[in-house]
């Protein structure tokens, strides 16, 4: 486990995934497992890192659609009426992230709903990043964003608003929608799972 560990930590710069990986009572892992593991979830989330960061109207050719911004100043009401008329899904950029604990992981893997919620967590536990998720809902009465990160597989990540919005602290928040069918498709609707 310890190998595998210095493995992730030099492919992606942190042993943050080895949190998803599930290892035998005697710390086994196949390595073929592994390996498909590891380079699905760095094309993910290299793919989503290029889209989203990139102003070019390639992105917009990509996805098929234009995006919204949302910044670190604006305010919580315009928010919230920006991601209420959200087409969703969306990829989305961000600044800040929190990055989840091993106890975050193991209590979704244990639920039914597989959903780490995080609507406690303080706003100054974020870390500074340039990162990309997917948007996958927004809860407009309780005002929860939902969202995917590619670093930690298909585990829904509930926020509130406010979080959402340190997301984007000293820049901003791109939403890019997209869509998974029709004249609108984009290019990208395989990266959903």
């Amino acid at each position: 486990m310890e190998l595998v560990g210095r493995y992730v930590k030099q492919i992606f710069g942190s042993d943050n995934l080895m949190r998803s990986f599930h290892f035998s009572k005697k710390g086994f892992i196949s390595v073929h497992t592994l390996i498909t593991e590891i380079a699905e979830a760095k094309n993910r989330a290299d793919t989503l890192i290029q889209i989203v960061n990139n102003e070019d109207d390639d992105v917009a050719s990509l996805l098929n659609t234009s995006f919204t911004e949302i910044t670190d100043s604006q305010d919580i009401n315009d928010i919230h009426l920006s991601l209420e008329s959200q087409d969703i899904p969306s990829y989305i950029s961000v600044r800040h992230r929190y990055n989840l604990t091993y106890m975050d992981l193991q209590n979704a893997q244990n639920a039914q709903d597989a959903i780490i919620d995080l609507r406690n967590r303080k706003i100054a536990e974020m870390h500074p990043t340039s990162h990309a998720f997917l948007l996958t809902n927004y809860d407009k009465i309780t005002k929860t964003v939902e969202y995917k990160d590619p670093n930690y597989g298909n585990y829904k990540i509930w926020v509130r608003i406010g979080q959402f919005r340190a997301m984007a602290t000293g820049g901003r928040i791109k939403l890019r929608p997209f869509f998974t069918s029709g004249l609108l498709k984009s290019k990208l609707n395989d990266l959903v799972n």
